[in-house]
């Protein structure tokens, strides 16, 4: 009995320590340079003939046999990964068939982009300064599509796949068939602004007044909050849009969400009046 006592002892510690590390992609994820670690491991099994080297947390060179060089910027994989650390598999596979996959032939035909894809993605210049450099070494006289943005940044046009993203090069420049250039150039730049602490507690409240969730968030756009700050303090209320597009023609919201917006809004002045 007392030997049986123990091995259900052992057994229980062996599941409970199982599942402590199954858990552990949870409450530990992986820091930058680990999970660069676990990337370099994959490529190398994937690419037995490329050499592939870390130049910094979440970004690597791959030398290939033939003498090409590619640079890998992490960031996005990294940034999917610690959304669900559980998903380090999956990532990893997703990112190594997509580097390991043949390169794309480089051709002058622009009908060969699917030009409904074509993304601007912000790069230093440090960054297309040892891409090109690369492709130098390489023997290869390629230079990709980039528009100067500010004296540090440039922007790159991209083909964004649903199993890659590749940089364009100048030959499947659509302006070079067309004799169109365009130049990229801020015409305004704000710094963020904070929503008024008060008037977001009274909007908070004018939400629970309404019997709702009070869901504070973050917003990347500037909105018309950016303008006004100059001249007042601001608070912002969302309005859910079908499907999370805001500002395109697709833009949709139910009659049911706007006629709360507008029972928020009303309790929201009545507080600010009572104020």
């Amino acid at each position: 009995m007392r030997q049986l006592r123990v091995l259900l002892f052992c057994l229980m510690a062996l599941i409970a320590f199982c599942g402590r590390a199954r858990a552990e992609p949870l409450t530990h994820p992986l820091t930058p340079a680990a999970f660069t670690q676990e990337l370099v491991r994959a490529l190398t099994t994937a690419l037995p003939s490329a050499t592939v080297t870390i130049k910094r947390d979440l970004e690597l060179a791959i030398r290939h046999a033939d003498g090409g060089t590619a640079s890998v910027d992490l960031t996005n994989a990294y940034r999917t990964y610690s959304g669900d650390p559980l998903r380090l598999g999956e990532v990893i596979r997703v990112y190594v068939a997509a580097l390991s996959g043949p390169p794309q032939a480089q051709t002058a035909t622009a009908a060969k982009v699917d030009r409904s894809r074509i993304v601007p993605v912000i790069k230093t210049w440090q960054w297309i300064a040892e891409l090109h450099n690369g492709l130098k070494a390489s023997g290869s006289d390629q230079q990709h599509l980039f528009e100067d943005f500010s004296g540090e940044l440039a922007v790159v046009y991209a083909e964004d796949s649903d199993k890659r993203m590749r940089y364009l090069t100048t030959t499947e420049d659509i302006g070079v068939e067309r004799n169109v250039t365009i130049t990229v150039k801020p015409v305004a730049e704000n710094s963020a602004v904070p929503c008024s602490p008060q008037l977001s507690d009274l909007l908070a409240r004018a939400v629970e007044d309404a019997g709702l969730e009070v869901l504070r968030l973050p917003s990347g756009a500037g909105h018309d909050g950016v303008v006004l700050s100059s001249l007042t303090d601001f608070a912002m209320l969302f309005v859910r849009c079908k499907g999370g597009v805001s500002h395109h023609p697709a833009e949709s919201v139910t009659v049911d969400d706007v006629r709360i917006a507008i029972d928020v809004l009303a309790r929201f002045l009545e507080r600010l009046a009572a104020a």
